[in-house]
């Protein structure tokens, strides 16, 4: 019974890993997200430290000015465009990043300021002597900022650090980490991706090599069975000489089948060698106007040979077949005139083939 082969359809699983591709994307950066998320965690949990830090230096000593503080302790602080400190009373702004920008500010609140909703709450929500962090928008840029309120000589400030969010994103050891992952990831996706589409296409070529091998058997075996009814019936074989050729392999199986009809004795078996393409078209050429249906070809094409299995082949036909080494080289030839073992002949024909075909490297 036929197997039936079935192919993987390609579209299918392209659509079906894409899907799949999909996902895990989603998922890696959800991952990638929260990873991000934890090194901000971090770096924030580090600028409250920093600024309960300023705190205690504001509160070592009692009845400072506001001036005196700016200028002593806040103008002496770090501060950049990604970095700065803000100081405010109430919704006065007494300082931000540095004296340029607290004069370019100077008429602004810090409901003016903080105008985004997210800065707008963070400032609102400050906690008492607590210092609490958030992420905030301000001027179209993402912040870290870290605050609290805190009482001094009686009057209630505001003191905060905001440190934009890319800067901590860009650090050198993290963006290494973040790019040597995202390639490894990568590389991962691609393998996960192309791999089961390469395999099924693989797994397609094979069925249908499988198929291809299976349709060739079967025509083979039906001209095997055609010819062995053939010989049992009529004692005769009709057989296509211009067209059909079998692989040498088959030719004992042939063989063993003509010896079981004794109508078909005696049986030759000629091997002729040939050096290239040109020299076997015309020793096919001169096989072919003496070939009859009672001939059958097979031939070798790893050693150049043909095999040519004659039935009722008489003295005048061997001799035919033998005034071919006059122009093409005659590896071998014998007759079977009788048969006493069908299956000791057959194994040496297989040994004569093999002593052949070996010594014709």
């Amino acid at each position: 019974m036929r197997k039936k082969h079935k192919q993987i359809s390609m579209a299918a699983v392209t659509l079906v890993m894409t899907g799949l591709l999909c996902i895990i994307l989603f998922i890696t950066k959800s991952a990638m997200d929260r990873y991000e998320d934890g090194i901000v965690s971090v770096c924030a949990t580090q600028q409250d430290s920093y600024v309960q830090l300023v705190i205690d230096q504001i509160n070592l000593k009692e009845n400072r000015s506001n001036q005196e503080i700016i200028q002593n302790i806040l103008s002496t602080l770090d501060a950049s465009t990604n970095r700065y400190w803000t100081f405010t009373q109430d919704k006065n702004l007494l300082f931000i990043k540095d004296t340029l920008e607290t004069n370019k500010y100077k008429a602004y609140d810090t409901d003016a300021y903080y105008s985004d909703k997210t800065a707008h709450r963070f400032i609102e929500q400050l906690r008492l002597n607590v210092v609490t962090h958030s992420e905030i928008r301000l001027n179209g840029k993402d912040y870290v900022a870290s605050g609290v309120r805190f009482n001094y000589n009686g009057e209630e400030y505001q003191l905060c650090l905001l440190t934009n969010r890319s800067v901590l994103m860009d650090n050198n050891e993290f963006l290494e980490a973040k790019v040597e992952l995202s390639v490894l990831m990568l590389a991962v996706f691609f393998l996960f991706y192309i791999l089961p589409i390469v395999a099924a296409g693989t797994y397609n070529k094979i069925e249908e090599r499988l198929s291809d091998t299976e349709t060739e058997n079967r025509d083979l075996n039906g001209k095997i069975i055609k010819l062995n009814r053939q010989l049992e019936n009529e004692g005769e074989v009709s057989y296509d000489s211009d067209n059909d050729i079998f692989d040498i392999s088959l030719a004992p199986e042939f063989l063993g089948r003509m010896l079981g009809n004794r109508s078909a004795l005696p049986i030759g078996y000629f091997i002729y060698s040939y050096k290239d393409v040109g020299e076997r078209t015309d020793l096919w050429e001169a096989l072919d106007k003496m070939l009859t249906k009672q001939d059958i070809r097979f031939e070798d094409k790893d050693h150049k040979a043909f095999l040519i299995l004659s039935m009722k082949s008489d003295k005048k036909k061997t001799e035919k077949l033998k005034a071919l080494e006059t122009d093409f080289k005659l590896v071998g030839y014998k007759l079977i005139n009788k048969v006493i073992d069908r299956e000791s002949v057959v194994e040496s024909f297989k040994s004569y083939l093999e002593i052949k075909m070996w010594s014709m490297g």
